[in-house]
């Protein structure tokens, strides 16, 4: 008895291309007789032995009869034969709804399609790859019938010419669901063009689904761009997960708060607004930052969070404004003006020691006392000071920052 793994734990590269039909079915089973533990994604019933099986029949024996097709997962069994679907452990029977109709079709004309394809040809750890080729040629003569309303040669023959796998419209490539294997032309403004058109990674081409199958899908998932509207992995998509809210900036010390302490401050605290979803990265949008700060809450900063924010002078640093006043090294204050600057800014200078900051360029011409005091009477204490590590020189009205 020819058996068709579905589920595999030693092929996950390659997903079979009945999955999704048998998902449907499965989560059909489970919404008529138990609706409490439907699933809602396939990713729930992967790790479950999900078979295809058929016996021969004595009139063809090289082919499967459709009543000779059973399909197992767990605890239920799809009798094609009778049409229905069997709950072995209560030893019940209910009838396969008609809306499941196409997909037993599909189902079936797999089964055929396979049967052609002798097992012994094939090692067992490549059952999902060649399933796929298989299906994937069945999709393409399915597209050519509905562009051209006329029958294609296909079949399971391998050596076809390179125009059967092009849009026989326009002569783009044909695109697939990664899933069911569904095909469709690639450029949209062709009526070979599924509609609605399948959803592919603009950042990823490889990565394509049809909606069918991204309604049901989780692991392998594709989001809409917000901005462009175009799909991407949700791997890609990064967001804002909105700044948090309580946290008094006068509560924090400058330099004694570590980063773990201020992790856990920030995790603990409520958020402006809940994740926001950042445009792909094809499109350019305006008013999103990055922190200066790898440890900040949130890797990415949408201009509503980031308008608080504080840039260099140099502009080649930016930080929040938490960020900015709760962590110790990214920006200094110069003593006059109280402008930040970022500890690798030319525009103003730090002791290496005692880290007492200098007047920013602009203040150090300004400043009416600059030749009135040597840096040896207010920071003889610090020889890095005196020794010339600050270039910069330290005025008489400074003396209070020490």
């Amino acid at each position: 008895m020819p058996i068709w793994t579905i589920f595999s734990q030693y092929d996950k590269q390659y997903a079979h291309p009945m999955q999704m039909n048998v998902f449907r079915v499965m989560k059909t089973a489970y919404h008529m007789l138990y609706p409490s533990k439907e699933p809602s994604t396939i990713d729930e019933i992967s790790s479950q032995p999900l078979k295809i099986e058929y016996t021969f029949s004595e009139q063809n024996p090289g082919s499967p009869d459709l009543s000779s097709l059973v399909i197992h997962v767990n605890r239920f069994s799809v009798l094609f034969r009778d049409m229905q679907i069997r709950d072995h452990w209560h030893n019940v029977c209910i009838p396969v709804p008609s809306e499941l109709t196409p997909v037993i079709m599909d189902i079936y004309e797999f089964a055929l399609a396979r049967s052609d394809v002798c097992s012994h040809q094939w090692d067992t750890m490549t059952e999902s790859y060649f399933a796929r080729r298989i299906w994937r040629q069945l999709q393409v003569e399915r597209y050519h019938q509905r562009v051209s309303q006329r029958q294609v040669p296909g079949g399971t023959n391998t050596r076809l010419p390179p125009a059967f796998w092009k849009c026989s419209i326009c002569a783009s490539d044909l695109i697939h669901c990664n899933s069911c294997q569904v095909a469709s032309c690639e450029s949209h403004d062709c009526r070979g063009s599924s509609e609605p058109p399948l959803a592919r990674c603009i950042t990823h081409p490889n990565k394509v689904l049809c909606l069918p199958c991204l309604e049901h899908q989780d692991s392998q998932r594709l989001v809409q761009c917000p901005q462009c509207n175009y799909w991407c992995c949700t791997k890609d998509q990064l967001s804002c997960t909105g700044r948090p809210v309580g946290i008094e900036s006068n509560s924090f010390s400058r330099g004694r708060w570590s980063n773990v302490r201020l992790i856990m401050a920030y995790c603990n605290h409520g958020r402006v607004h809940p994740p926001k979803p950042k445009p792909c990265q094809e499109c350019t949008p305006p008013g999103w930052r990055t922190c200066a700060n790898i440890t900040c809450w949130s890797k990415h900063i949408c201009p509503e969070c980031a308008s608080c924010g504080v840039m260099c002078s140099c502009e080649r640093v930016w930080a929040c404004d938490l960020c900015a006043e709760l962590v110790h090294g990214i920006f200094v204050r110069c003593p006059r003006c109280n402008r930040p600057f970022c500890i690798s800014c030319f525009s103003i200078n730090q002791c290496k020691e005692c880290r007492r900051v200098s007047l920013c360029y602009d203040c150090a011409e300004e400043a009416p006392d600059a030749d009135d005091v040597s840096p040896a009477e207010v920071a003889s204490s610090c020889e890095s000071c005196v020794g010339g590590v600050r270039i910069r020189r330290i005025y008489s009205w400074e003396s209070q920052w020490r």
